[in-house]
């Protein structure tokens, strides 16, 4: 399935050069209700929830993908103001899997259910309906399988995870031969383009005039 990563340029071409993608903590999500879908009156249901959070944030970890690269909140919000650049992956499906946007929280019975039964995509796929636009698929990992350095995790890119597409924002400064220089070898397999906002929709849409980016 295809799947996107937005970035800002200088962690973009980083991730580009050394083949790898870096993986998030839960704690380290900028959601505060991550893992927290949940009503919490009952002091109860507040202390086992943050234990499981915890727990889940010292073993597992999760690369967080949008199913397109056509927003431009996105490029605003993760890509540096349309500065930054959108990493294409095919990720195998059956790995993913897509979050629930809700306007409400869920009840207690029905958050025990995740509790208890340990179903990890229940327990951090339940986000607020603010966050819809995000149309995010998560990717979760154990975190004693995946390369760390200077405190943060990196899952190496393979056959699972395989980039299929660079594309560069519409602010962007970085040039095709920035690119080209990050992918090295694998630049033939990659499909590298510019966007622009659509003429007709409010979306950002591959910029067909090629001789516009050099």
């Amino acid at each position: 399935m295809r799947v996107y990563h937005f970035l800002n340029a200088k962690n973009a071409l980083d991730d580009i050069r050394k083949r790898r993608i870096k993986v998030s903590t839960v704690s380290s999500l900028n959601d505060p209700f991550e893992g927290l879908a949940a009503q919490m009156d009952d002091h109860k249901m507040r202390n086992a929830s943050f234990r499981m959070k915890n727990h889940i944030t010292a073993t597992i970890g999760l690369v967080c993908f949008s199913d397109n690269y056509h927003s431009p909140v996105m490029w605003s919000h993760y890509a540096d103001r349309h500065r930054g650049i959108c990493l294409g992956f095919d990720v195998v499906q059956e790995h993913l899997f897509r979050v629930d946007y809700s306007k409400n929280r869920l009840t207690p019975d029905a958050h025990w259910k995740l509790l208890w039964g340990h179903k990890l995509n229940g327990f951090l796929g339940i986000k607020s309906a603010h966050w819809k636009y995000e149309k995010e698929m998560r990717l979760l990992l154990n975190l004693k399988d995946l390369k760390k350095g200077a405190g943060l995790y990196f899952l190496s890119l393979s056959d699972n995870v395989k980039l299929t597409e660079v594309v560069n924002g519409y602010h962007s400064e970085v040039s095709r031969r920035d690119i080209a220089d990050a992918l090295g070898t694998h630049k033939e397999s990659v499909d590298v383009f510019k966007v622009r906002p659509a003429f007709d929709s409010f979306q950002m849409v591959r910029n067909g005039n090629e001789l516009q980016w050099l």
